[in-house]
This record gives structure tokens, C-alpha cells and sequence, in this order.
């Protein structure tokens, strides 16, 4: 109870100690995780000539990664600079609540990389167990959000449910974005990291562009950040479709 109190009563040193905490718990968990579920050695030094070939993936995968974060990184500037502190509170938190939902997509995608990495044969049954899986996890999580959007918003402020509205209707998106983790793990395992990255530079520049010079209202920020969700979901779809029908035939059909 009482770290919880000192993060709450302590400013952005709070903020920071509470996300340096939560950093520091995952790295234990996972080295806990690693060597006692899974037996890695962590005394194996790894191999450069391992990463032969590999490079050009590697850098490119990164690098789409940074591109695709730039929304998540630009919008709260320019709600801040455009409305206010206000309003950049308002969407900062309604951004960390969607990015929960996000992670729980991504958690599965990161999954379903590695599984479809070593399947053997159609991996259309991988891809099934996938998306069920991730809906099964996001469908409960993003109801429970829309429907309690105030009262969740009500435990961190009172002041902070101004932005349930904005809140819900990203809810709804990032049910949406479950397509996008999907097809983005079929054009990371076809190595298409050139596509990926022109894929999330579309989402950036259609973001960004439409919050700078259309939006005059958090919703208006909303609308922006959904509006690249959609060319996200359009052009990741349609690359995932178009990758796979040329290994695999007609995509989760078996």
C-alpha cells in the first residue's frame, strides 16, 4: 500500500519510479521464467557468425518499430501543443489504457511469430489458434473497458472521465487491430520488414497529418489515430493475404 501512495503523491518521480519498478519486476520474472521452465543457459556466450544473413531482417525490423511508435510518441505532443496540458492528461491516459488492450495482441502475435517460425507444413491451424486465442483475451478485457470506461477513468481522477468518450471509441479499434497482429506476424515471417515499415510510415503520415491539421478536439485526435488504424488494418490485411496465398493457398482455410 505504501508504494502505490509515494507514486501517487510524488510528481513524474512517482511516474518514473513506478515505471522503472514494473520494468525491473518483468526482466525478474522473465529471467526467473527462462531458466526454470525453459533450462536457458545464461552463461552461453552468443555467436556472431549466428547472425549471418540475418542482419538485413534484424536492422529492418527495428526500424519499422520505431517508425510505427511514432504516432504513440508525437500524438501527446501535439495535443498538448494544440489543446492544452488538459487535454494532453486526458489523452495520455486513455492512450496507456488502449496500449493494456494492445499488449495483450501483441503478447499472441510475438507467440504466434515463433510457432509459425517452426511450423511444419499448413500454418493455417496456427493462425486459427491464434486469432481465437486473441479475441478469447481482448474481446472480455475491451467490453469490460467500454462498458465501466467512467469508473475506471474515476479511480485514477474524477477529472478523467472527460475522456471516456474517447476511450470507448478506441476500445472499439483496438478490437479492429487484432487483423493487423495477425498479418503483420505472416509478413514478418516472410521477411517483408521493407513492407512493414512502408505499412506503418503510411499509418505515421496519415496520423500525424490529419491530428495537425484537422483536429480541433481530443475527438478529433481519436479520429486521426483511427484513421491510421485503418490503413494499418487495409494494407497489413491485404499483404498478409497476398504473402500467404503465394506459400500456402487460400489463407486459414484448410
Amino acid at each position: 500500500m505504501l508504494f502505490p501512495l509515494f507514486v501517487i503523491g510524488s510528481g513524474y518521480i512517482g511516474i518514473f519510479s513506478a515505471q522503472l519498478a514494473g520494468v525491473i519486476l518483468a526482466i525478474a520474472a522473465s529471467v526467473y521464467l527462462l531458466k526454470r521452465r525453459h533450462g536457458f543457459n545464461f552463461l552461453v556466450k552468443p555467436s556472431r557468425t549466428s547472425m549471418d544473413g540475418k542482419w538485413r531482417f534484424a536492422l529492418g525490423s527495428y526500424t519499422s518499430d520505431l517508425v510505427g511508435g511514432l504516432p504513440t510518441s508525437v500524438l501527446p505532443i501535439i495535443v498538448v501543443a494544440r489543446l492544452g496540458a488538459v487535454a494532453g492528461a486526458l489523452w495520455y491516459v486513455a492512450m496507456q489504457i488502449i496500449n493494456v488492450l494492445l499488449t495483450v495482441s501483441g503478447t499472441v502475435s510475438q507467440a504466434l511469430f515463433a510457432e509459425l517460425a517452426n511450423a511444419e507444413g499448413n500454418i493455417n491451424r496456427v493462425l486459427k489458434k491464434a486469432s481465437l486465442s486473441m479475441y478469447a483475451l481482448l474481446v472480455p478485457l475491451s467490453v469490460g473497458v467500454f462498458v465501466l470506461a467512467p469508473y475506471i477513468l474515476r479511480l485514477l481522477h474524477g477529472n478523467y472521465v472527460a475522456a471516456e468518450h474517447v476511450l470507448r471509441l478506441m476500445t472499439i479499434f483496438a478490437l479492429i487491430g487484432v487483423a493487423n497482429f495477425i498479418t503483420g506476424s505472416i509478413l514478418q515471417l516472410y521477411k517483408k520488414v521493407l513492407y512493414i515499415t512502408v505499412v506503418n510510415t503510411a499509418n505515421a503520415v496519415v496520423v500525424i497529418f490529419y491530428c495537425l491539421l484537422f483536429a480541433h478536439n481530443l475527438d478529433g485526435i481519436a479520429i486521426g489515430w483511427m484513421l491510421g488504424e485503418v490503413v494499418n488494418l487495409v494494407l497489413f490485411v491485404v499483404g498478409g493475404i497476398v504473402v500467404h496465398r503465394q506459400y500456402h493457398g487460400n489463407i486459414l482455410v484448410d
